[in-house]
């Protein structure tokens, strides 16, 4: 039909996205919380990532980037200060964050923001999530940084 024509069309010719958008808003609005406390996606989300935020720097004796009440679903928190870590943030391909895959299978975002800002990894909470993801991931962490000190 020609470039102008097969261009008008913006994205796909699959109307399903569309169609199931207003069933997975009201899905995520009516979604409450399987402790039975009625909390819904966003307070569930909200206390998750705290916690985890929480139990990481204690347990690895770091800092949270952010102040506790400005966190949603994501928060960033300080990693091991002996831990070398040369992810670049946004960009994938070895380091921490391929040992914490292919070893662990934990999935995380890792980042060195240079020796004065520190090295982080990027906490995301949604509802899937438990508390046992994120002690995988700080257990992984830990048992790096004492497998890497002990060389």
């Amino acid at each position: 039909q020609g470039m102008k024509e097969e261009a008008l069309w913006a994205g796909t010719r699959d109307y399903t996205p569309m169609l199931c958008a207003p069933i997975a808003l009201e899905y995520l609005r009516d979604w409450r919380s399987p402790d039975g406390k009625g909390k819904t996606v966003q307070e569930h989300n909200r206390e998750g990532v705290v916690a985890a935020a929480q139990m990481l720097s204690e347990a690895w004796g770091t800092e949270i980037a952010q102040p506790v009440e400005t966190m949603t679903s994501m928060a960033m928190v300080q990693l091991p200060h002996k831990l070398e870590v040369n992810d670049k943030p946004g960009e994938p391909g070895g380091g921490i964050r391929d040992i914490l895959r292919e070893k662990y299978g934990v999935e995380a975002a890792i980042g060195n923001f240079g020796k004065e800002t520190g090295n982080f990894v990027r906490l995301s909470h949604a509802v899937y999530n438990a508390p046992s993801d994120f002690d995988r991931l700080r257990d992984a962490v830990l048992e790096i940084t004492a497998t890497a000190n002990a060389v």
